[in-house]
């Protein structure tokens, strides 16, 4: 029984097969469906592994994207924005797989472009997914030779908080969030192959405030802890995770993340833990709100048995995890035991 009022746009609950429920201020209503086809063609098995990977994807990412979309005011806003784009990415991805003219339904066995989730996946995948959308234009940090990459003409033991934010392209209280996903690269059996590299193993992130503590913004950013690594000097109390940071080669080069929460920055095929994307997002405080730069996961560079990190997992074998002898649409597949 319905409940509310039909014609005021504010009904809920249901009517015979009909039910009504408000989203973002407006009715909207669904139709149940008493027969429910499982897909059976290769294309729609194709899809059905592009939303799975997305929504697997979006389950580890959420502490982030839940709120990183731009003038998205609720977390389901978010989620759908999130699926849009990134469904749309995987999408010309596969596309792309096959000349660029689109997936067949012959091609989708064929096609061998990754990472997609399969059947018997456990967890999600690593994907350049799209985990924020804004107006702020941002590419102060990126990924290079494996690390995310950081460029300074100021030899890193005298840099300031303003001559960072200078080197970054940023503003005073501006905040950067630092999104890194890790992946298993062992090789557990010792047969050479890395079964569960692509996989993601852990979601971790940290974020720095672009305002020391004490509003200094001529005071060092940088100090030497042990070695050639440095943390964050007079930390904003809003800071958020912990942070190890190295120079490469000259010290007025660049300077690189070497571990977020403790989690140390490798980057060699035959460690258990490794990075194998990551991001960061500028945000900034308005008075029209929140604002985001567009940050898009960069996926390291790795090479196992001539592949790169993603395409471990190709979607046709992501598709053929789904096939079976009675949903199958190859002809050869749809012959049924008698007596």
């Amino acid at each position: 029984m319905a409940s509310g009022n039909l014609f005021l746009g504010n009904a809920t609950k249901s009517v015979g097969d009909v039910t009504m429920y408000v989203r973002n201020g407006k009715q909207v209503s669904r139709v149940r469906r008493r027969t429910v086809a499982n897909p059976r063609t290769g294309l729609q098995l194709a899809q059905r592994c592009i939303l799975k990977t997305v929504s697997t994807a979006y389950s580890i990412l959420a502490p982030i994207c839940c709120q990183s979309f731009q003038g998205k005011q609720s977390r389901s806003m978010n989620q759908a924005r999130f699926q849009k784009v990134n469904l749309n990415m995987l999408r010309t991805k596969a596309a792309a797989a096959v000349d660029g003219e689109g997936m067949t339904e012959a091609g989708v066995y064929e096609n061998e472009t990754g990472n997609f989730v399969g059947k018997q996946t456990l967890g999600a995948v690593i994907n350049p997914y799209i985990i924020s959308e804004g107006t702020l234009s941002f590419d102060g940090i990126f990924i290079d030779s494996n690390t995310l990459k950081i460029e300074t003409t100021t030899a890193i033991a005298d840099i300031t908080y303003q001559q960072f934010i200078d080197a970054v392209g940023a503003q005073p209280g501006d905040q950067l969030t630092f999104c890194v996903l890790f992946t298993n690269a062992d090789d557990a059996d010792g047969d050479g192959n890395y079964e569960n590299l692509g996989l993601i193993t852990d979601f971790q992130y940290g974020r720095i405030v672009l305002m020391p503590a004490n509003g200094d913004l001529t005071g060092k950013m940088f100090y030497q802890i042990e070695g050639s690594d440095y943390g964050i000097m007079n930390p904003n109390q809003r800071n958020e995770g912990s942070f190890v940071f190295r120079t490469g080669g000259n010290p007025q080069a660049f300077i690189s993340v070497a571990a977020i929460n403790n989690k140390e920055w490798d980057a060699a095929l035959g460690d258990t833990v490794v990075v194998g994307a990551a991001a960061v997002i500028l945000s900034r405080q308005t008075n029209s709100g929140w604002q985001y730069s567009r940050a898009q996961l960069g996926i390291l560079d790795y090479d196992a048995d001539g592949k790169a990190l993603t395409e471990i997992l190709p979607l046709n074998a992501a598709v053929a995890s789904f096939e079976s002898s009675q949903d199958s649409s190859k002809y050869l597949d749809q012959a049924r035991r008698v007596g």
